[in-house]
């Protein structure tokens, strides 16, 4: 199986996947696009996205993206993570678009791009940046 696949059963058997009920619209080496569904817990009464749903989407698709990058050994870990809010998200889901910027020895940076989508609209809502760094399955460091 190749990483790709491998990263895509991940995501399905995933905590957060199941939280949020997210879902992969696409998934390349360079660039993965999932997409969470509103919910009540998701937003404010004003209808808005709230701030952490849109920070747990951007770390989810970094840490599923920058793991395309390394050996099916690896694990990712969030070094940093900056998210600037643009506007406030309404729709009725947010798209995250993630593209790989540089995958180092050890470190990948990676652009989150979250868009609002209803039926006749999407809305640039949010930018990130993130940096992932790989370390090894089962090896304390």
């Amino acid at each position: 199986m190749d990483r790709i696949e491998q990263l895509k059963e991940s995501f399905e058997r995933s905590s957060v996947r199941n939280l949020y009920s997210a879902g992969i619209v696409s998934f390349k080496k360079e660039e993965l696009v999932i997409v969470i569904n509103e919910q009540p817990a998701f937003k404010r009464p004003s209808g808005v996205f709230n701030g952490a749903t849109i920070a747990a989407m951007v770390d989810t698709a970094a840490g599923f993206l920058s793991a395309a990058q390394y050996p099916n050994d690896s694990y990712m870990a969030t070094v940093e993570l900056k998210v600037n809010y643009l506007r406030p998200a309404f729709g009725e889901m947010l798209q995250a678009v993630a593209t790989c910027l540089k995958a180092g020895k050890q470190l990948a940076i990676i652009r989150v791009e979250v868009y609002g989508v209803s039926e006749n609209e999407k809305s640039h809502v949010s930018t990130a940046l993130v940096t992932m760094m790989c370390t090894k399955i089962g090896r304390n460091q």
